[in-house]
């Protein structure tokens, strides 16, 4: 609503900038009651069906190839037919409230492009959609661990009415798990938080009026969220100034969704990840990662994403000089920036 009142009915001619970030799908899982029904039969047969379905549905579209395997499962996520028909229940509520989540998503963003359709602003207006990072697998002990942060959980542990007919209004708080999280990309590994291709390959995608018909379907170079900025200005042609352009980090990707597969500046810039003793250095085909036991052995592995996008092979030892390259810039990186690493990792 408010950001249909800000772009207005009057000349479309004029120019706007519209960022619409939404609360959801983040924790608490809250929807409408009614949105919610509508989902629980659908997941009722358990995230590992699930994640068989969604991994053929990537396929089928073409967002990954015909012999991408299934990543594994995350440590802590238990075979649905081992779980009691209360845990089933909490399960498929959590995910039937995440979805509920989504679709209200989905019918509010169908809104604001019926608006853009009505005022004639369709055909003149980029859009571009992002997530910012991958799904969300943690549970309530990880994220607020209460050994750690005892008031917080205190708050929530007295205050948030948990029983699972009541997951999804607004005095509950619900997480929806590793599982559902896992069948969410599953042939990506882990989550939310974890610099894995699980947690910071996320959704995006992007439509440029005039060049609908040119796009690509899906442009498999890295991109990040710096690129964002140099790209808009360069469709715009608005020139970076030298002063400016030393400030940007990222490359405009026009190039890539415009010429079909043109000069990308940035595909072999070294991206460093590090989160709460988490890390991973990433560039081009190569992706250098280090995780913590249990979801790791603590020591840097190497992974070739052409060839192993689950992260399932550790090649380190077949290729020395790669790593030596990537410790390299992350040494670089870690100067530049004044990281400091911590000596534990919390439960997020």
């Amino acid at each position: 609503d408010e950001m249909i009142r800000m772009i207005g009915g009057g000349d479309s001619t004029q120019p706007f900038f519209g960022f619409l970030s939404f609360t959801a799908p983040h924790w608490p899982l809250q929807a409408p009651s009614a949105t919610i029904e509508r989902f629980v039969a659908q997941y009722a047969s358990g995230y590992e069906v699930l994640r068989e379905q969604r991994l053929a549905g990537l396929k089928q579209v073409n967002i990954i190839s015909p012999d991408t395997p299934m990543s594994e499962l995350p440590p802590k996520v238990r075979p649905w037919d081992s779980l009691s028909e209360s845990e089933r229940e909490r399960e498929v509520r959590s995910m039937a409230v995440y979805a509920a989540m989504i679709s209200e998503i989905d019918r509010h963003v169908g809104r604001l492009f019926a608006f853009l359709e009505q005022t004639g602003r369709d055909e003149n207006t980029v859009v571009l959609f992002l997530s910012d990072n991958g799904a969300e697998g943690h549970d309530l002990d990880e994220t607020w661990p209460a050994d750690i942060f005892p008031q917080i959980r205190r708050v929530i542990d007295t205050r948030f009415d948990h029983a699972t007919s009541m997951m999804g209004r607004p005095n509950s708080y619900t997480l929806y798990g590793a599982g559902w999280a896992h069948a969410a990309a599953p042939h990506l590994r882990m989550y939310k938080a974890f610099p894995s291709e699980g947690g910071t390959r996320a959704t995006a995608f992007i439509s440029l009026p005039g060049h609908e018909g040119r796009l690509p379907q899906v442009v498999r170079e890295m991109i990040t969220v710096r690129d964002v900025l140099p790209t808009l200005m360069d469709f715009l042609g608005i020139k970076q100034a030298p002063s400016i352009k030393a400030q940007l980090a990222g490359h405009s990707f026009l190039p890539l969704i415009i010429d079909g597969g043109g000069v990308f500046e940035g595909a072999e810039q070294a991206v460093v990840v590090e989160f709460l003793g988490k890390l991973a250095v990433r560039q081009g085909r190569w992706k250098l990662l280090k995780l913590p036991v249990p979801y790791g052995d603590g020591a840097f592995a190497l992974y070739d994403l052409d060839a192993d996008l689950a992260e399932r092979h550790n090649v380190a030892d077949e290729y020395p000089q790669v790593v030596e390259h990537l410790l390299s810039a992350y040494a670089d990186y870690k100067r530049i920036h004044g990281v400091i690493e911590p000596d534990w990792v919390s439960g997020y």
